[in-house]
Formats: structure tokens, sequence, C-alpha cells
């Protein structure tokens, strides 16, 4: 039982590649069940937002990633698990601790600046662990990752240990990051997650310039 509520409201943090892209990142909002927060990155690269090939925001627990939701610059798709859809249409993204809705993904472009925001709805109980991981990656395979820590209810003592032990459990039993992304998804799918699938193939048969 959560006995208060914290809520989240921090200074983005940064992350600077060398040569590439650089990442900032921050979450807004109460990472809860049944709550809902919302996810900003701004990426920026010297050669142009179009140098950028993904971003990707994972919940992270002691490295293992819980959920990550990937979006691909070049298709405007995002992903999430095995699901797919275009950003901005009316399809819902379900993981293990979080639902992302893509009709609220919204995605800014100019210069050498891309800016991504989306809600995020909490399904679980999330342990208080841990992290929101951001990572930018160009079309060079060039990135730059940063973590920041994610904001959740207080538990009484005891309850958020066995929390964490309970998602380290769902995710090795999962097969962890490879289990996230293959995991059949029990659901009739809809008409944008079969465009973004449509899409996701073809691009991945086009050999990288």
């Amino acid at each position: 039982m959560a006995v208060a509520v914290a809520t989240a409201l921090a200074s983005p943090a940064v992350a600077q590649g060398q040569d590439g892209p650089a990442v900032r990142g921050s979450v807004t909002g109460e990472l809860a069940r049944g709550r809902e927060a919302r996810v900003r990155a701004t990426v920026t690269h010297p050669e142009g937002w179009r140098a950028l090939d993904r971003v990707l925001v994972s919940l992270e627990l002691h490295g293992v990633p819980l959920d990550e939701i990937d979006y691909s610059v070049g298709d405007g798709v995002v992903s999430l698990g095995s699901a797919h859809a275009v950003a901005g249409t009316g399809n819902a993204l379900t993981g293990r601790f979080l639902r992302v809705n893509a009709f609220g993904v919204t995605v800014s472009t100019g210069g050498n600046r891309l800016e991504l925001s989306f809600p995020v709805r909490v399904l679980r109980d999330v342990p208080g662990e841990a992290r929101i991981r951001f990572v930018a990656e160009d079309d060079e395979g060039r990135s730059v990752a940063l973590g920041v820590p994610a904001v959740v209810p207080d538990q009484e003592e005891g309850s958020s240990a066995t929390t964490v032990i309970l998602a380290a459990a769902a995710a090795l039993l999962a097969g962890g990051y490879l289990g996230a992304r293959v995991a059949t998804h029990r659901r009739r799918p809809s008409v944008y997650e079969a465009v973004a699938r449509r899409i996701v193939q073809e691009r991945g048969s086009r050999p990288r310039g």
C-alpha cells in the first residue's frame, strides 16, 4: 500500500556524444499504478536531425529492461515489445509495466533537433530502484545514453523489496530484453499496427547507406 505519492518535475538530464547525437530527457508525472506520466526526449545531432536513426526510452531495473519504447526516426514508427504503430495514430501499445497510446506521441523537428514526447500509463507497481534510460542513435550506429531515476510512490517497508524481486523475476522469465521483443500479444491486430509492421519490414530489407 502506498503511503505517499511523489510527483516528478525534474530538470532534464543531458548526455552529449563526441561527434554523434546528444540526448536530454525528463519524466513528468506519477509513475504509480493507474497513473500517467509524460516522457520527453530532445535529441540533437551536429549533422542535422535527419542523421538520427532512433530514440529509445526504457524502464530498467538493475540494467534489465522491463519495458522499452522505440521510436524510429525515418519511419515515424513507435514500438513497444513486438507491437508497432505509426506515431500519431489511434493504436495502444501495451508492455508489462507501461502502455503507450500512439495517438499521443508527438514529434517535432527542425535544424539539428528532434523533440519526442508521449504519455505513458502505468499498469503495475514500478520498483523503487527502477530507472528511465534514454538512448539516441544515429544512422552510422553512434549512440549516447543517459539514465534518470523513476519517481514512484513511497511504499511500506518490505513491499518495495518484494516488488523489486517480482519485477526482476518477471524480466528473467520473459527473457529480459529479447523476450520483450518477441513476446506474442494475443489480441486482434489493428490496421495501424499492420501498417507499422509493414514499414518496419520494408525498412529492414533495405541496405543501409
